[in-house]
């Protein structure tokens, strides 16, 4: 198995046994967006994908976000701060998730699962409880400023029914979240979290609504594209 980095701050690695001996296949391409699972660039960005020749793109259910199920109904800042914490907790979980198959009704050429930030993590976690649970095949995981520690990542990495993990750090963009940091490391990028959220930048860089933001989720999908997304 090889990894590969590139000047874009790229981690992708391709699986050496092949997905298609696989029994289960789901298909479409799903995309997780940041804490709290809400936000109009969620839907901007499956339009993106559309745009470039992904058609069978969907959001991901919001359902995902643990704080839409605890936190306090119609308050998205408190979804997205629960979201955020649980983050810590989700990645040190050995355990998997159930999946619910109606999630995941699309058609087309592979089963792509691809996640910002927050969604990033449930990404991983719904392929590897599909590879696992299911004897499924996920073509690829995109994992864009994930907060994903370096065990959950090597367990993507490792799995057989996974096909190829791409990560996208936002490094250049000053994002102070990365591929393989740590507990502490998370915790320390907190006071920078706050600072980039408010101005659009850095761990936010595709979630802004305007023109700008829109341009750069574009450009995200088309190099996933020249990726091998379809």
């Amino acid at each position: 198995m090889s990894e590969k980095k590139t000047t874009h701050h790229i981690l992708h690695k391709q699986n050496s046994a092949s997905p298609k001996t696989r029994i289960h296949r789901l298909k479409g391409t799903y995309f997780y967006g940041g804490a709290g699972l809400q936000g109009a660039y969620i839907q901007d960005m499956v339009t993106a994908l559309k745009e470039v020749g992904i058609k069978n793109t969907k959001a991901g259910r919001s359902n995902n976000s643990v704080g839409q199920n605890i936190g306090i109904p119609g308050i998205a800042l408190d979804d997205m701060v629960i979201d955020a914490l649980a983050v810590l907790s989700l990645n040190k979980a050995e355990a998997y998730v159930t999946l619910d198959i109606s999630e995941f009704p699309l058609s087309g050429p592979q089963f792509n699962l691809v996640g910002y930030s927050y969604g990033s993590i449930i990404a991983a976690i719904k392929a590897l409880s599909y590879a696992d649970l299911y004897n499924g095949s996920v073509d690829h995981v995109v994992l864009v400023g994930a907060p994903i520690e370096q065990g959950l990542l090597n367990r993507l990495q490792t799995n057989p029914g996974i096909g190829r993990v791409i990560v996208k750090n936002l490094k250049e963009q000053g994002d102070p979240i990365h591929a393989g940091m740590t507990d502490g490391d998370i915790a320390l990028a907190s006071p920078v979290l706050g600072y980039q959220m408010v101005t659009g930048s850095g761990h936010f860089w595709y979630s802004p609504m305007n023109e700008q933001g829109k341009l750069r989720r574009r450009h995200l999908a088309k190099w996933l594209v020249q990726l091998g997304l379809r």
